[in-house]
């Protein structure tokens, strides 16, 4: 089995925030699941938005790995870190995930064929790993439509998937 590699774009550390304030969610989690990484871009704002769910002994924090890559999410858009999280991903690696909660950034990384998902698409892999219970998916997925941090129909997705035969 590898080890799931996380790159974990900055908007998404701020959901870890406010889930593991609401005692929902702890990201520390992340850390015994999988590893956990960042660019020196994300690291800056996280800085900046004086984010408290990571730890930054057990995060590596990277440069920018494809310049190229880096280089045309730049050209259309996108702010240098979600660039350099972009970056970082592998196509058709289903190891290294790119969690992201910035739907232009999920929609234009697909072009490319990495692996990206939002925070609770995370969970759902998480799920179907064991390391969270359905019960906690079922949960997680209804705080956090109920904060606005994932639409209804994302939530009855989950549940959906919930329901479905092992």
């Amino acid at each position: 089995m590898h080890v799931m590699r996380l790159f974990i774009d900055t908007s998404t550390w701020l959901k870890l925030d406010a889930l593991g304030t609401l005692k929902l969610f702890n990201a520390k989690n992340l850390y015994e699941w999988s590893e956990v990484f960042i660019t020196h871009q994300v690291d800056e704002e996280l800085h900046h938005f004086e984010n408290k769910s990571i730890d930054r002994t057990r995060t590596s924090i990277l440069p920018i790995k494809n310049k190229n890559i880096y280089d045309d999410a730049i050209a259309v858009g996108f702010d240098p870190a979600d660039s350099s999280i972009i970056s970082h991903g592998e196509p058709d690696n289903p190891n290294t995930l790119l969690i992201s909660e910035d739907r232009p950034l999920l929609k234009y990384t697909k072009m490319y064929r990495f692996y990206i998902m939002q925070l609770v698409d995370l969970f759902q892999v998480f799920t179907r790993g064991g390391r969270i219970s359905s019960n906690e998916l079922y949960q997680l997925a209804r705080d956090m439509q109920r904060l606005r941090n994932i639409t209804k129909k994302k939530q009855n997705e989950i549940k959906d998937w919930l329901k479905e035969p092992v």
